[in-house]
């Protein structure tokens, strides 16, 4: 019965209990878009992007782009 309350207020079993503050379960956008901005290698690229000239970001925005495009294209 605890358990199908917490599936029904989106929260666990541990938070109903009180042995936790966490309120609601990540789902897995929110866990994978964490480890996305987590990796150090694209931290470093956006930190570089953001620092670049307008003109050099929208050339990067462009090859993202086109990269996407691409990816598209071979499914």
């Amino acid at each position: 019965m605890l358990k199908d309350l917490a599936d029904i207020l989106d929260t666990t079993t541990d938070y109903l209990l009180g042995l936790t503050n966490k309120l609601a379960i990540e789902n897995n956008n929110e866990k994978e878009m964490m480890e996305f901005f987590s990796n150090p290698k694209l931290n470093l690229f956006f930190k570089e992007m953001a620092e670049s000239p307008e003109e050099q970001m929208e050339e990067l925005q462009e090859l993202g782009e086109n990269v996407k495009k691409r990816e598209l294209h071979k499914k």
